[in-house]
């Protein structure tokens, strides 16, 4: 009997063990993921990268752009002394067509996913796995396409100030790769709804933006997750100058940011990014080119805000009797 003993006592020792792990893991719950990229482009024709200048008028005119950014560091989640860059490198192409006619604009969105890379890993109890998205997981992928209508409402291109309101709906996209875990896509409908403001002062031009997206997915309590609906804004300002003949270069600073109404300006549930912008574009009658470039990152550095961000742009509209 006593040669069993150390056995015995062996055998009671790893189911002691087994017991003090067993909780721990089945307390880990996955990460369902979501649709992360918080840059969304304004309308082709709208002038800065997320503001609106609502330079809206005239008869029928149409718009095409293509933008680009790329992005590190925009989904970081910490707890219990712990880091984890779920979503270290991200790039997106986003193709959009625009149509305005009057004082009403009609706009589709693609946001075309090239890069998601991270690293996986625990957090709180939260189980976390890093999207493997790239050109060629899935090729001619499209996340989470939108149309969108913008108005003027009241004031005209070039005057002091000009009030405007816009909707953009987000349709869940079904593609290769396009599941949550991807971070691509909540996987519901979501809609956004902004009043638009926008002027010029001389050389100086602003635009700014107050809305919501109604957002049905609350992922609470995952850290760095949606929670619910939130309030957006947002702001621009700059400076035209003339270059050469037909020409312009705005340069200036461009903010955004979203917070959810659940926790209204709390901790963890606030994300703001800026850019330092530039474009020149055309001003001239008929057809013109905008080229844009912006850099900057989160100012609050959560919530989707990257650490850094580089945006480029390249846009065809059709300009108008007298253009700025």
């Amino acid at each position: 009997m006593r040669s069993s003993e150390p056995i015995d006592r062996l055998a009671l020792a790893a189911l002691a063990v087994c017991a003090a792990f067993a909780p721990r893991a089945a307390a880990q719950i996955p990460a369902q993921g979501f649709a992360l990229e918080r840059f969304v482009p304004s309308a082709p024709g709208a002038g800065w990268f997320v503001m609106d200048d609502l330079d809206i008028q005239g008869e029928l005119r149409g718009a095409v752009e293509l933008t680009t950014s790329v992005a590190h560091d925009p989904l970081v989640v910490g707890g219990g002394g712990q880091r984890l860059a779920v979503v270290s490198s991200e790039a997106f192409a986003d193709l959009a067509v625009a149509a305005s006619w009057k004082r009403f604009r009609l706009y589709l969105d693609l946001p075309m996913p090239l890069l998601l890379a991270g690293e996986s890993g625990t957090i709180d109890g939260h189980r976390f796995s890093a999207p493997l998205v790239n050109l060629g997981t899935n090729p001619d992928s499209i996340a989470d396409p939108s149309v969108g209508v913008d108005a003027l409402l009241a004031g005209r291109p070039g005057s002091a100030f000009r009030l405007g309101a816009g909707a953009q709906l987000f349709v869940p996209s079904n593609g290769p790769g396009d599941t949550r875990a991807s971070y691509l896509t909540d996987g519901t409908v979501r809609a956004m709804l902004r009043l638009l403001a926008a002027g010029d002062l001389g050389s100086y031009r602003y635009a700014g933006e107050l809305g919501g997206e109604l957002r049905p997915l609350d992922d609470w309590p995952t850290p760095g997750s949606p929670q619910g609906s939130e309030l957006l804004f947002g702001a621009a300002a700059g400076r035209s100058f003339p270059v050469l003949t037909d020409w312009a270069l705005i340069v200036g600073p461009e903010l955004w940011g979203e917070t959810a109404f659940a926790s209204l300006f709390g901790s963890g549930a606030t994300g703001l990014e800026g850019l330092l912008t530039g474009r020149l574009e055309g001003t001239g009658d008929g057809e013109q080119l905008r080229f844009k470039l912006g850099a900057g990152g989160g100012i609050v550095p959560q919530f989707g805000a990257p650490e850094w961000r580089v945006v480029l742009a390249l846009e065809l509209f059709g300009g108008a009797a007298g253009a700025r």
